[in-house]
């Protein structure tokens, strides 16, 4: 068959050519010639020669609807879009009821980004044909991409009633992906580099609303929320300051305006304050200190809390109340191993207190959600053990006590309990343990990795990651005894950096399942899996607003 249809096409072309040769002026003959020609090249993929042929007819006949439509998909098949608009405009300008036409520039505008043109042609081809199934689709296509969901669906149902099955059986997923974003609530921070350079976005949870924050040509990064999800808090890597903005990204504000590297900012429990890290230089060599600066969130208030040179004070956690501050001390200079020390201070740098004070290395972990007790990881014993004390420093006590590592230990929001990871049966697993150290269960029970615990905001549920089905980490979730644990994420690529809504309804986490990094949100329970960025840049660091 498709050797008859060949001959055929040469057939034509060699009684074209004759008609063509003849001692005539028909140009439109020839000029159907051409076009006739050029549409054998646009099919066969010689873009360029199809042009070639379509200019030949056009200025043999510079009304010829079709040659201008057709030269057109060969100028979008080049990706040169803006020649292609221009060739659909004028197919429109000698033929302003061509819906094909509408059709092919609303793609053209979607191709380009521009969703308003887009629809707005489409709605024109749907005036012309009211039953288009393609214009429904592409319509709702475009929807889609401005997050206009329910009209998407709708347009994406029309299609499929319209007899556009293919399509639609190709695209279910879509509208599936687009009912479960209707749903959702909340906004999500995230740093991309889809300009070029690293910036603050954020976007709604449902995909609408996408916004660069910073829109600056330095290096934005690691977005954290204020508590009452107000404003942003940010590192501004290429100067080393600290930032804040309202949440829209007016009004930004460099709070630390100082040579000096500053970062790890952390918002009190009021959202008031920001304390963070300042790191120093002494003299000209590589010998650097840290210390721990509290400043207002308008900017106002400086001071250095810790004030010890030649020491590294770092890594800040506020206690629940917002009362004292916990923090890492080590002395590099003095001590070649990193002997690292767990010190508490109230709010304002004063009564500064050593509440480890030992020659192994702790470091902290955190606060327990009432505020009364600090675990902290520990190398004291030879191996990584998991303590807990008082917020005084009193009562420490070794909770896990094995010959094994046991780290990454996680308070449940009720306190009750404490999730971390352990090696000693041979692998990492998830355990959880009463808050005192007692009824220590094996969770995950399996012999691969599984690390990273999140307990859901109720507390009745943990997330983590595994390698269990296969070389690359998928996220998991289970019940908060280790019952029902499902592969949320089931995707051969890499599924990680995984955070909890608010509610507890749904799951963001960084993807590379479509070859670059991804946000992509799900329910808690795997259903619902939708692309949220989209975009073939990296993005990355999904963070929720509080409220």
């Amino acid at each position: 068959m498709p050797q008859i249809e060949l001959k055929i096409k040469r057939s034509l072309l060699i009684l074209l050519t004759i008609i063509f040769l003849l001692p005539c002026s028909c140009g439109k003959i020839a000029a159907r010639y051409y076009y006739e020609r050029g549409n054998i090249r646009l099919d066969k993929g010689d873009y360029s020669r199809a042009i070639a042929d379509f200019n030949k007819a056009i200025d043999l006949d510079p009304n010829y609807a079709v040659a201008y439509y057709n030269r057109g998909r060969a100028w979008e098949m080049k990706d040169n879009l803006d020649q292609a608009i221009a060739d659909y405009t004028r197919v429109l300008e000698i033929n302003p009821s061509y819906a094909k036409a509408y059709n092919r520039r609303g793609v053209t505008w979607l191709n380009k980004g521009n969703y308003d043109k887009a629809i707005a042609d489409f709605n024109k081809a749907l005036g012309i044909t009211p039953r288009y199934a393609l214009a429904y689709f592409n319509r709702g296509y475009a929807q889609s991409k401005k997050r206009e969901l329910d009209q998407a669906i709708a347009d994406f149902n029309k299609a499929c009633q319209l007899g556009f099955q293919e399509a639609c059986k190709s695209h279910q997923s879509r509208i599936d992906e687009l009912r479960f974003l209707s749903g959702l609530t909340g906004k999500i921070a995230f740093t991309s580099n889809r300009n070029g350079n690293w910036e603050i976005y954020v976007i709604n949870a449902d995909g609408s609303g996408l916004a660069n924050l910073t829109n600056s040509p330095e290096y934005d990064t690691t977005p954290r929320w204020s508590p009452d999800g107000s404003k942003i808090a940010f590192n501004r890597y290429l100067n080393r300051e600290i930032y804040v903005m309202n949440a829209d990204g007016s009004n930004q504000i460099n709070l630390t305006n100082n040579p000096a590297f500053n970062s790890q900012p952390i918002w009190s429990p009021d959202g008031k304050k920001i304390a963070y890290t300042r790191h120093e230089k002494i003299g000209e060599g590589h010998e650097r200190f840290s210390e721990i600066y509290v400043i207002n969130a308008d900017g106002s208030g400086l001071a250095n809390l810790t004030n010890n040179p030649a020491i590294y004070d770092e890594l800040v956690w506020w206690s629940p109340d917002g009362g004292k501050i916990a923090y890492v001390r080590y002395d590099e200079k003095h001590d070649p191993v990193w002997s690292c020390e767990i010190y508490v201070m109230n709010a304002d740098g004063s009564n500064q207190i050593n509440l480890t004070n030992n020659p192994g290395r702790d470091m902290f972990q955190g606060w327990s959600p009432d505020g009364s007790k600090i675990t902290f990881e520990s190398l004291r014993d030879g191996n990584y053990e998991i303590y807990v004390m008082n917020a005084d420093g009193s009562g420490l006590a070794n909770l896990t006590n094995n010959p094994a590592d046991d780290m990454d230990p996680e308070w449940s929001p009720d306190g009750s309990k404490i999730a971390f990871i352990s090696n000693r049966d041979g692998n990492w697993e998830i355990y959880v343990m009463n808050a005192d150290g007692s009824n220590q269960i094996n969770l995950t029970n399996n012999p691969a990795e599984d690390r990273y615990p999140v307990w859901s905001p109720d507390g009745s549920k943990i997330s983590f990651d595994s390698d269990r089905d296969g070389e690359s980490h998928e996220i998991y979730v289970m019940n908060a005894d280790g019952s029902n644990q499902i592969n949320l994420s089931n995707d051969p690529e890499e599924d990680y950096y995984h955070v909890w809504s608010p509610d507890g309804s749904t799951i963001a986490f960084e993807s590379r399942r479509d070859g670059n990094q991804e946000i992509y949100v799900m329910n808690a329970d795997g259903r619902g899996l939708a692309n949220l960025t989209n975009n073939p840049a990296g993005d990355t660091i999904p963070s929720w607003s509080p409220r």
